[in-house]
């Protein structure tokens, strides 16, 4: 018999073994029930409206400018997305508060992401909708924490990284203040004797037009370099000067420094060591730096990554003693994070020397060029003394002086 109301299978008794109720007390009121479900009428079926659908708000449109952010305004993002992260703060409200701090076109478009969160986005992919705010270094260390849950730690390294690139970047215009003093000094000295010579007028016009080749060569310069910064060969092209004296010490301190954080970073972010090693050979930009990181990756079949460490082109000297030791003891990311510190320290003193030195060699033109156009404008005017005088009257002058002087020549 089976219990009408446990619906347990058991040999026939008053009461159900297994919940203890009377089989007969519980099948009254189940027959009941089918007695009046087969004597009821059956019900017209009147028909239901189909349920809406409840619809997700509409994507913002995803053709987005180009807005090239910098390294100051994404590590103010990174930096308030670990905050809030931390804080459970969830994501679209995090990035309206970067957004707000950052401001401008790149505050605008992070605004844009914001909105695409919310409105059911998902943030790698809405990153990758944003051309030019993010490079592939921070694109796979947000993957890396999605997939792991540290975003909060991710987001602190990214923040650092740009740290450091704006910090540099910083000194770097600001070592370059004083000789641009000297050069402004020196268009504004040179055409200074136009003013005892000529008169206000021929001097400023001659200023005006130093300033205006000035301007123009400078904002060319700027247009050029940002075009170069974003060209994929930009660092191929300079790797062909690394046999060059000092260059080849910077763009070594360049190429580590940014390769051992990435894979301090990635490891960190529990990528697996192969992608790690993929990130890491692209962040340079060097075709060289990629093939060598290939070729470690083929040979961790067979070999351990501190055998494979002299396959990179020029490592910096006990490389391979440090990650051999880091392997045994299993502080991989440590390492390669003190590496890379060493690293960024190298090329910090370098492109401080090399400051240095263009320092001297512009000062050194704008000098020269100030005391050139002094000695020439002396002789100038000691081999022709009318020429000080400004206007006709010199010219006036001369004239009289040649016609006078052979009669005065005569008369002695």
């Amino acid at each position: 018999m089976i219990c009408p109301r446990c619906q347990a299978n058991q040999p026939e008794a008053a009461e159900c073994m297994f919940c203890g109720v009377v089989i007969a007390k519980a099948k009254a009121p189940v027959e009941a029930k089918s007695v009046v479900e087969k004597t009821a009428p059956p019900q017209p079926v009147v028909p239901q409206p189909a349920p809406v659908a409840k619809q997700r708000p509409p994507l913002p449109s995803t053709k987005t400018a180009t807005v090239w952010l910098s390294a100051r305004d994404r590590q103010q993002m990174f930096v308030q997305l670990e905050r809030m992260a931390r804080s459970g703060v969830p994501l679209p409200e995090a990035l309206e508060h970067a957004a707000a701090v950052i401001g401008g076109k790149g505050g605008a478009a992070l605004m844009t992401l914001a909105q695409r969160l919310a409105a059911g986005g998902e943030l790698l992919g809405e990153m990758q909708r944003l051309p030019g705010h993010f490079d592939a270094i921070d694109l796979a260390m947000i993957e890396a924490a999605q997939h792991t849950g540290k975003l909060p730690e991710v987001a602190t390294r990214l923040a650092a990284r740009h740290a450091h690139a704006a910090d540099l970047r910083t000194q770097l215009l600001g070592s370059l203040s004083y000789p641009a003093f000297l050069v402004i000094s020196s268009v504004l000295l040179s055409p200074v004797q136009l003013l005892f010579t000529q008169g206000i007028g021929a001097y400023l016009a001659d200023v005006s037009v130093s300033v205006g080749i000035m301007l123009a060569c400078g904002l060319g310069a700027y247009v050029g370099l940002q075009k170069l910064q974003r060209s994929p060969r930009l660092w191929d092209g300079l790797g062909r000067l690394e046999p060059a004296p000092g260059m080849g010490f910077l763009l070594r301190a360049r190429r580590y420094s940014l390769v051992f954080d990435v894979l301090a970073m990635s490891l960190q972010a529990g990528l697996p060591l192969g992608r790690a090693l993929e990130l890491a050979g692209a962040a340079p930009g060097e075709a060289v730096t990629a093939r060598a990181m290939q070729k470690t990756l083929q040979s961790l079949r067979t070999l351990s990554l501190s055998d494979s460490v002299p396959q990179w082109p020029a490592p910096p000297p006990k490389t391979k003693e440090r990650v051999a030791a880091a392997e045994r003891s299993g502080h991989l990311p440590e390492i390669f994070g003190e590496l890379a510190g060493e690293a960024r320290e190298r090329l910090t003193v370098g492109l401080k020397r090399a400051t240095q030195l263009l320092r001297g060699l512009i000062t050194a033109v704008a000098i020269g060029v100030v005391v050139w156009s002094l000695i020439s404008q002396v002789t100038k005017m000691v081999s022709d003394p009318f020429s000080a005088i400004p206007g006709e009257e010199g010219e006036q002058l001369r004239r009289e002086l040649e016609q006078t002087l052979p009669s005065l020549l005569k008369k002695e």
